[in-house]
């Protein structure tokens, strides 16, 4: 099994790759070809925007509903640092206003 492309799985050699290829979103990298769209995504509200239209997209079809569903975590995961960054900011300056050190 020295093929990078194969896993053992119960002894058996088999492919990771799948046979069919599924549609993917990743932008090509080929020179020439057009580059996906740059996405603000630096406050809830915009990541909320992000995940209503990637849920239509992938409703209309234009997205592969299993790579809408793995956007959707990393936009999910991306919501919580967004989250837990402005309630560390708040806290720091509620801190700073009642002289207390962070």
């Amino acid at each position: 099994m020295d093929d990078p492309t194969e896993v053992e799985v119960l002894g058996e050699s088999r492919s990771k790759w799948p046979i069919k290829p599924r549609k993917s979103i990743a932008a090509p990298t080929v020179t020439g070809l057009p580059t996906p769209r740059r996405i603000r995504l630096t406050t809830i509200e915009d990541v909320g925007r992000e995940l209503r239209r990637l849920y239509r997209d992938a409703r209309a079809g234009a997205v592969d509903t299993q790579d809408a569903s793995r956007l959707s975590f990393v936009l999910d995961r991306l919501k919580a640092v967004i989250e837990c960054t402005t309630l560390e900011r708040r806290l720091a300056a509620l801190e700073m206003r009642n002289g207390e050190k962070p």
